[in-house]
């Protein structure tokens, strides 16, 4: 239940005209810092109380009392003895951390044993060489620590945070920290900068006056947060990273213009600061702190399939059934999820190869498809999760098997593989893996190359996520080192995750426009937040159906990423290829373009990791100086890349059916850039809005800019299919000079990181019509690289160019002139002016003539890049602008537009919408609204969108006819209108229960409705009873209903003006998702009779459709009832949702079924993935997805929705019943779920917890009275490894519900063939039943059901029998038989051994088999040519027989067969005849044999049986061996008859516990993965001592590597050991700096500073040559001398010269002071503080530069940190500190002595 809310009491009083102010009303409380109060959260339904966080160290921080600096930072002391602690990162970075409690620790993890980081930089401690160099001064306002790059500054007074850049202030706190128990919040100041980060945040790609949830909202539409980001960064020039994994709240400007409010949930404050005057500065900082992207291999940048292959069947059905599919055996099929067959229906399951005669449902197949249909594919994701797995054998190594030849497969189709998971990476149990695990490790091994995460599988919180990717990442290095390069996509993403993969947004609806539409900023957005890489689903993971969303949605991800085509989910199949011919022709043209346009994608993913330009990238980055960059103007368009922009279709303007349709609001930026449209080739002139831009459905409108270079490949449709050696140049030729850096590297590697990679650069320059083109030889290496390539040049050009030549490494090349694609083709050094030249050929039968563009081609022989630099020259090209892009002549024939006025209808709090008059002949409008031109407005009126609330916009307009255009008309301003109630929601239709009977409950018209109207002007008043008797208004409830679900923030009461009669001084408010059931979600009480609002918060989860206020008896003034208003508020940024719409696509429909066919039974608290939007379903709110929430959701499906709910109680009990009571070893167990006294139920619901691990779960069937309803049930492994069965049914719709004594569904379940003698417990749990509406029942839990173990000697005796036949079979010589008869035996034979060795063989199936063998023998013929050899043989044979094992009747008769054969076998005259009958009696009699009746097993025997049939590879040999010792003597009992009862007994006990003592084998794979991995280091490499101490790790590893009866913890003990020991290795270190410095500093003499300083130097130099002689030195301690060595000579003071006598008089020498003496002016200033009043000196550097010169600039070039810092890296950090450390106490020794 929901709890916790929130009271403010006795709010400020509000004027009238602010009342309705969403600034005023959003905000849940005022904070006022006075005296020393300390804001904290009111307790419910009391005074606000101190929390134990506050009473600790109160967080007001009125004042600050000293900041020093410390060893390793500086220290902030507050007024309340709060501490801070400021480490100096770099010169421009600092950490601030402000913790209550003392102990600075690291951020609370989400859960135990996770170790997440977000920062793979060091902050715990300052950087030695900025901290060194850092200055603290104190004045009159407070501290300032200042850095060569920043100033920060510490206002002593009111105890805030300012810092500045020279005289600027660039960020600046406006009021001191706020830190209580439950968070942690800074104001600051906010100018006119804009704001971008906050990860994920749908629909956003600005920050700016928004209020934003950092954390994953699980609303995964426009407004929601699917990975968020707790990083944030200014155009004012600073970004702020917070350094938590608790979910938190920013505020832009939302609630108040002049700050930013940021908070989080923890009793902390901590966050880093960074500042850099460019964004991909600050960018690069973000990465240089908490790791770069990983790079995207370069199959990341294919669409990738998505589906899950083992676990769905496909049921023929007729052609035109709902969700049906043709395949290609011209059936239709259609799919089903385990245990939702139809009843009566069969089909064919799906599986990943195809391995069960099942090939076109297999993932294989869909390979296939893709080439069939020449579509582009990089990379294939089975689903290993939600009951898929990727095989179907019974073990784990077998399905992974199975995966392997997958992967294999697709490997050789050029297709990588990666997994789509929700489980864990490993085995739960290492030592008995069960097939449905999952074994990361081993599944990279055999091709694995890339993960997708989901939601469970992050669902624990952010630092799970993080840290389970940071494992996934270990593993794959672990497995294949820097030869792969580990990637993944995941959900749920947050600070540092960019490190180890991109992101999709999370399960969205297509077929519809507004997922395209609310993407677009998304994408913008996510790349602001320091994410690259991100992805949504292809046409949405659900829904579907429109071909043209569908290719809308194809062409503009074209353009993007990542494409994720998630497959089998949807109303279609989401493939390219999935609607009609031109659809698929279209998907096809734009999944090729992005093929084509590879070296410039990767160049582009390139440029996100080393320079932090995002792919989709917002126009302000590359036009920072115009305002309109930064604006909604802009939301629906992006850069990618350096030169293109893209302005997706995203909505319906004025399409015809055939989707051909308009794009309006394109802005173009810069009047001096001119922007070609990619497909037609016509320009644009920069600084305005296209509208009416003509787009068919086979256009996106893409456009490139004017000068560009683009760097192309051919077309092809895998990566594996990139031909290096073929490499292209698109040119756009503009004036003056342009180039482009082409990037590549292997595509699939780390070795990039190490710099194996390469680049060509590209210059195009024109001056007049000559065109210069050069290319640059390759720089660079990597392997796998092929410097021999030819190279095409394909140039826009308006005309026929005069002359063309080329020189290849200074070699001039002769070209020849081609007049036809044909030759051009097939040519070598040749050029061609084409005149229908295509940016992308495979839109030539789909577009018209527009797409023929003049490009002059050349194409020239391969020849070595690395050496061979091309010039290309092309003489009178014609580049000239195009004249279009100019505006056309302004002429005062035509009329300047009159009557232009605001539509006051059209204008809103959003909104500015303005008409005028049409002008005569006018073709079209240009409006110039805010300065910024929309051209092409065909109708005489205009909208401006999106504006603030009460905001002036300036409007001009102007007529263009065909010719010319008017003037502008004169300038006018309009307003957008107030939006008063922005966040607040409509309640309706109250319902009141009071006291007052017989009488109106309200009077007069002042009816509770006036409560709801949202009218201070009205008011509502309970009856006055003006004529006795009085009656109580109180206690009273007032019901409403909302029109939807909402978030809701808080509730306001607006009192009667003047706090009389009515007044209320208490309310309680209760909410409700579906009005049945209910819970209070705030409450307020103490309040005064007067006219102050009273609001009342809620937490922040709380979701309603209902909401009830109870008015507690004698809480208003004299028991009346009034106030003006109750004004309910939803939380800024969500959106109104549907009941029961889980998929938050708006509406309930097949969608919302398919995510509870995988979500039923999901549970609060144990399953991860329960949280977040799978949360939305929980109607009922008891923390699972049952019967009640279905129910909702079905009765709105189907043929016919139910539209009149039937709300009659439902009744009724349910049990279990086992078909059999006994069950044996490998048998099926049949168990019924009955109903009894069913009535009025629509839906049911039971849980049957799977407690024993050796049954498992066959299927799950309705009966025939169930057939009609739909079938939920399902197993479900929750997150603590428990096992539960739901059997979960519901009607569709408007249907029959169920009554009477009924049999409901019938469960199959599988005992396993190995198990004990154990009884088999099942238990119905949860049991509930619902009607089509109303409250839910849950009849009483029925008694458990046992199934106790079977007799199994009738079993045992069958199998016996018919193993003594087989034997009998097998023992006779074939060749004493025809033929023809003993082959009919043998098959017969072959078949009944199938039946013998069956699992679940019953005695009716072996005493059928036996029978069936004895048929066959029964015609078994005696051979003609047989001879008395072959019968004495028989004979010998039949002798050989035991008489005892037989019955005595049946062993006689086989005597007398033989007595009769033997007079046979010994006469030489013996005829054929007779030696033939006595074969054929003997052989009759042979198969006649009856075994005895096994007497029952006893106990002894039952456990010998048992233990028989363990395996010895299993366990410990030791183990074994004991086990093997107790059996031998078992056994050996068992055959000795003098054995007594109790010895037996005796026997088994020892048994029973051996086999319990039983020890599995250690799974040593890490442990052996670790030795191996150890074995290659190098000892020259490392440290002795560091060395040493690994080869000590390794010999215990190897003993217990190498012995078979170690146990899983020493295994587990030896690994962690080992990985320890690797890590403390040190790197033997590099002196060659430590040497210079060294030879340096002796060259310094005394005489020139000052004793103090040179003393220092001296120590420094003699601890320096201390290090450079100890071989043992670790790169730690290296670093640290060197650092002290620097610091020596950086803080070398010069000695004042001493005056010659008689010379300057005026300037004595600096008395030195001694005792008694004014110490005010020290000789020995502290190292880097100036003497108090003085001005400092600039100092001499190492070349006697000023320290000013000497300030520390970013190395830009340098690649930003990837996350990967080895130990040792820390390590040479800590030493360096450490060396700090040193020459500060050797200071301060210097100072005590001196």
């Amino acid at each position: 239940m929901h709890n916790g809310m929130k009271t403010v009491k006795d709010r400020p009083r509000v004027p009238r005209s602010l009342l309705y102010s969403s600034a005023v009303l959003s905000l849940t409380a005022t904070v006022v810092y006075v005296s020393s109060t300390v804001p904290v959260t009111a307790a419910k339904g009391s005074e606000p109380a101190k929390s134990s966080a506050v009473k600790k160290a109160s967080t007001s921080m009125l004042n600050i009392v000293n900041v020093t600096k410390q060893t390793h930072y500086f220290e902030v002391t507050y007024s309340n003895n709060l501490k801070a602690r400021v480490f100096i990162l770099a010169n421009n970075q600092f950490r601030f951390y402000a913790d209550p409690s003392g102990k600075f620790a690291a951020p609370a993890q989400s859960e135990k044993g996770l170790n997440a980081k977000i920062f793979t930089k060091e902050i715990d401690a300052s950087a030695a060489k900025a901290f060194a160099a850092a200055t603290l001064d104190h004045n009159g306002d407070g501290w300032t620590i200042k850095t060569d790059a920043i100033a920060i500054g510490f206002n002593q007074a009111n105890a805030t945070l300012q810092v500045s850049k020279g005289s600027k202030v660039v960020m600046a706190e406006s009021q001191p920290l706020e830190i209580t128990n439950d968070h942690a919040t800074q104001v600051l100041k906010r100018g006119t900068d804009q704001f971008f980060g906050g990860g994920t945040q749908n629909g956003n790609f600005t920050l700016t006056g928004k209020n934003v949830k950092i954390e994953n909202t699980g609303n995964w539409v426009d407004g929601g947060v699917a990975s968020p980001n707790p990083f944030y960064w200014s155009t004012a020039g600073y970004g702020v990273v917070r350094n938590t994994f608790k979910p938190g709240n920013y505020d832009f400007g939302a609630s108040d213009d002049g700050q930013v409010t940021t908070t989080h949930q923890e009793n902390r404050f901590d966050a880093v600061y960074f500042f850099d005057a460019k964004p991909y500065d600050l960018l690069k900082d973000y990465y240089d702190l908490t790791g770069a992207p990983a790079m995207m291999p370069r199959y990341g940048l294919y669409e990738a399939h998505l589906n899950a292959y083992n676990r769905d069947t496909w049921v023929p059905v007729p052609e035109g059934t709902s969700g049906a599919i043709k395949f290609e055996d011209g059936k239709y099929y259609k799919e089903y999820q385990p245990g939702k067959i139809p009843a009566g229906q069969s089909g064919i399951k799906e599986s990943l190869n195809g391995e069960l005669n099942n090939y076109q449902f297999s993932a294989r197949a869909v390979i296939d498809r893709y080439q069939k249909n020449d579509m582009p594919l990089g990379w294939f994701l089975p689903n290993d999760g939600y009951g898929a797995g990727y095989g179907q054998t019974d073990t784990l190594a077998g399905n992974l098997q199975n995966l392997k030849s997958f992967a294999d497969y697709a490997e050789q189709h050029g297709v990588a593989t990666g997994l789509w998971t929700q489980q864990n990476l490993s085995p739960v149990d290492p030592a008995n893996p069960k097939p449905d695990d999952r074994d990361f490790a081993k599944e990279v091994a055999i091709g694995v190359k890339a993960l997708k995460t989901d939601v469970a599988w992050v669902g624990s919180g952010y630092s799970f996520g993080l840290d389970g990717l940071a494992k996934a990442d270990a593993m794959m290095t672990q497995v294949k080192g820097d030869s792969l390069r580990p990637f993944a996509i995941t959900l749920d993403g947050w600070a540092g995750t960019q490190r180890y993969a991109g992101v999709w947004t999370g399960d969205q609806t297509g077929g519809q426009w507004e997922y395209i539409r609310f993407h677009i900023p998304t994408y913008i957005g996510t790349g602001l937040s320091g994410q690259p890489y991100v992805g949504s689903d292809m046409d949405g993971i659900f829904g579907g159906g429109n071909p043209i969303v569908n290719t809308r949605d194809f062409q503009w991800k074209a353009f993007t990423p990542i494409q994720l085509n998630m497959d089998g989910w949807g109303a279609n199949p989401k493939t390219p290829f999935s609607f009609d011919q031109q659809t698929t022709a279209i998907n096809r043209a734009y999944n090729k373009q992005k093929t084509m346009l590879m070296p410039y994608n990767y160049t582009a993913s390139a440029q996100s990791v080393f320079d932090g330009k995002p792919m989709v990238r917002g126009l302000f980055l590359d036009y920072p100086n115009i305002p309109e960059a930064y604006t909604d103007l802009v939301k629906y368009e992006y850069l990618w890349g350096d030169n293109f922009l893209v302005a997706p279709i995203y909505q319906n303007t004025a399409a015809d059916e055939k989707g051909n349709d308009v794009r309006n609001g394109i802005y173009l930026p810069d009047k001096q850039q001119v922007w070609v449209d990619y497909y037609t080739g016509k320009e644009y002139r920069g600084g305005q809005v296209l509208n009416n831009f003509e787009a068919p459905i086979w256009k996106l409108p893409v456009f490139v800019k004017k000068g560009a270079v683009i760097p192309t490949t051919p077309a092809h449709n895998t990566p594996k299919a990139f031909d290096q050696t073929k490499r292209q140049f698109q040119i756009f030729p503009a004036s003056g000079k342009n180039d482009f850096t082409v990037y590549e590297d292997d595509g699939i590697s780390k070795k990039y990181l190490k710099g194996a990679h390469a680049q060509t650069k590209v210059t195009s320059e024109l001056q007049k019509d000559q065109l210069t083109v050069n290319v640059d030889p390759l720089t660079g290496d990597y392997s796998g690289l092929n410097p021999d390539r030819a190279t095409e040049f394909a140039i826009r050009t308006s005309g026929k160019p005069a002359k063309v030549t080329a020189s290849v490494g200074g070699q001039t090349v002769k070209l020849t002139a081609v007049d036809n694609l044909k030759d051009f083709t097939a040519g070598e050094n040749v050029y061609f002016v084409n005149k229908q030249y295509h940016t992308n050929d495979f839109l030539d039968q789909l577009a018209d003539k527009s797409i023929d563009q003049n490009f002059l081609q050349v194409k020239l022989g391969k020849t070595n890049v690395k050496s061979n630099a091309i010039k290309l020259t092309v003489d009178g090209i014609d580049a000239a602008d195009d004249p279009t892009t100019e505006a056309l002549p302004e002429s005062d024939d035509v009329a300047v537009p009159t009557e232009i006025k605001q539509n006051d209808q059209t204008t809103t709090g959003t909104t500015v919408g303005i008409d005028w008059k049409p002008v005569k002949d006018a073709t079209s409008y240009d409006v110039k609204a805010d300065g910024v031109v929309y051209r092409n407005l065909t109708k005489p009126e205009f909208l401006l969108t999106p504006v603030k609330s009460q905001t002036k916009h300036t409007f001009q307009v102007r007529a263009a006819t065909a010719k010319a255009v008017s003037k502008w008309s004169n300038e006018q301003t309009f307003s957008s209108k107030d939006n008063p109630l922005r966040l607040a929601v409509k309640m309706s239709n109250p319902q009141v229960t009071s006291p007052i009977t017989g009488v109106a409950t309200w009077q007069g018209k002042d009816t509770a409705a006036h409560l709801f109207d949202q009218d201070l002007t009205t008011m509502a008043h309970s009856n006055w009873f003006t004529t006795p008797p009085k009656q109580s208004a109180t206690p009273m409830t007032i019901t409403t209903e909302l029109d939807g679900v909402y978030d809701l923030d808080h509730v306001t009461y607006v009192p009667r003006e003047d706090g009389g009669n009515g007044t209320l001084s208490a309310l309680k408010v209760e909410t409700s998702l579906d009005g049945i059931h209910w819970h209070q979600a705030g409450e307020g009480k103490g309040w005064t009779w007067d006219g102050k609002d009273k609001t009342i918060t809620f937490d922040k989860n709380e979701k309603a459709q209902y909401v009830r206020f109870v008015i507690p008896k004698g809480t208003s003034r004299g028991d009346f009832v009034s106030g003006r208003e109750l004004l309910l508020f939803k939380r800024d940024g969500s959106s109104k949702a549907v009941l029961g719409d889980i998929t938050n696509d708006g509406r309930v429909n097949e969608d919302d079924q398919t995510s509870l066919m995988n979500y039923a039974g999901l549970t609060a608290n144990i399953d991860s993935d329960f949280n977040g939007y799978v949360q939305n379903g929980d109607l009922n709110r008891n923390g699972v997805i049952d019967a009640f929430d279905i129910n909702y959701v079905m009765t709105k499906l189907g043929k016919t929705p139910v539209t009149k709910p039937d709300e009659q109680a439902p009744a009724g009990t349910l049990a279990l019943e086992a078909e059999k009571q006994t069950h044996l070893p490998g048998e099926t167990i049949t168990l019924n779920l009955l109903g009894k006294d069913l009535a009025n139920v629509n839906s049911l619901f039971a849980r049957v917890p799977l407690t024993n691990p050796n049954v498992e779960l066959v299927k799950v069937e309705p009966t025939q009275a169930t057939a009609q309803m739909v079938n939920f049930s399902k197993t479900r492994t929750h997150g603590d490894n428990s096992r539960d069965l739901y059997l979960i049914f519901a009607n569709e719709g408007q249907q029959k519900r169920l009554s009477g004594d009924q049999k409901l569904a019938t469960i199959t379940l599988r005992a396993k063939t190995r198990m004990t003698k154990a009884a088999l417990s099942f238990a119905l749990s949860d049991p509930m039943l619902t009607n089509q509406w109303g409250p839910e029942n849950l009849p009483q839990v029925p008694a458990p059901i046992t199934i106790l173990p079977a007799d199994t000697s009738a079993l045992d005796q069958s199998r016996a029998q018919l193993n003594a036949l087989i034997d009998g079979v097998n023992a006779l010589d074939p060749k004493l038989f025809t033929a023809a008869s003993w082959q009919a035996v043998t098959a017969q034979r072959d078949r009944v051994s199938q039946v013998l060795d069956a699992d679940n063989v019953t005695v009716d199936a072996l005493n059928q088999a036996y029978a069936d063998l004895k048929h066959a023998l029964g015609k078994l013929e005696a051979d003609r040519g047989v001879t008395q050899d072959q019968l004495k043989k028989l004979i010998e044979a039949a002798e050989a027989l035991k008489a005892d094992q037989y019955t005595a009747e049946s062993f006689a008769k086989l005597t007398d067969a033989v007595a009769t054969a033997k007079p046979v076998s010994a006469d030489a005259n013996a005829t054929q005849a007779q030696i033939q009958a006595a074969i054929q009696a003997i052989s009759n009699a042979w198969f006649a044999l009856e075994v005895k009746q096994q007497p029952q097993a006893t106990t002894l025997e039952q456990w010998v049986k048992v233990a028989a049939n363990l395996n010895a590879a299993d366990y410990t040999p030791n183990s074994f061996t004991q086990l093997t010792t107790v059996l031998d003597e078992a056994k050996k009992a068992l055959t000795d008859p003098t054995t007594s009862a109790a010895t037996q007994q005796k026997l088994a006990d020892q048994l029973q516990g051996a086999i319990d003592a039983l020890v599995p084998r250690a799974d040593k794979q890490s442990l052996a993965a670790l030795v191996k991995a150890t074995e290659k280091l190098k000892a020259s490499d490392y440290t002795a001592s560091s060395y040493a101490k690994l080869q000590t790790a390794l010999k215990p590893a190897r003993l217990v590597l190498n012995d078979p009866n170690a146990a899983q913890a020493e295994v587990g003990k030896q690994a962690d050991a080992l990985m320890a020991a690797m890590l403390q290795l040190e790197k033997q270190p590099d002196k060659t700096e430590l040497v210079s410095l060294i030879t340096k500093a002796a060259e310094f003499k005394a005489e020139a500073y000052t004793d103090t300083s040179f003393a220092d130097l001296k120590t420094a130099l003699a601890q320096a040559r201390a290090v450079n002689k100890d071989s043992e030195a670790s790169v730690a301690k290296v670093e640290a001398a060197v650092a002290n060595l620097k610091a020596a000579i950086d803080h070398l003071v010069k000695a004042a010269p001493t005056p010659e006598p008689d010379k300057d008089p005026h300037n004595p020498p600096v008395p030195t002071p001694g005792p008694g003496k004014d110490p005010s002016t020290p000789s020995n200033p502290e190292p880097g503080i100036p003497p108090k009043d003085k001005t400092p000196q600039p100092h001499a550097g190492f070349n006697g530069e000023s320290a000013d010169t000497h300030k520390s600039t970013k190395n830009r070039d340098q690649m930003p940190n990837a996350g990967d810092r080895a130990q040792p890296v820390l390590a040479v950090i800590g030493a360096a500190l450490i060396g700090l450390l040193g020459y500060v106490k050797l200071r301060q020794h210097h100072k005590n002595n001196d």
